[in-house]
């Protein structure tokens, strides 16, 4: 990132964050808030690999499927 932070320092952050404003004893919107942009992130970071593997091997065989299963099943693996 151009920022000179990582995405994964800024979810490092977001965590921490998180776990020291929000119980985690109750689930509340600030905690809900908080797991959908670091969801959020991983996503990005996944299809950042995806399509950076595609133009590396230039294959563009499943690269759609690939993305849409991060977006529509949140898989972030």
């Amino acid at each position: 990132m151009k920022m000179g932070i990582t995405i994964e320092e800024i979810i490092e952050n977001l965590t921490t964050i998180r776990n020291k404003l929000c119980s985690r004893k109750y689930e509340t919107e600030s905690t809900l808030t908080f797991d959908v942009a670091i969801d959020t992130m991983r996503k990005y970071q996944k299809i950042q690999e995806i399509y950076s593997d595609y133009l590396k091997y230039m294959n563009p065989d499943n690269l759609a499927d690939r993305i849409g299963e991060v977006i529509e099943d949140g898989n972030d693996e």
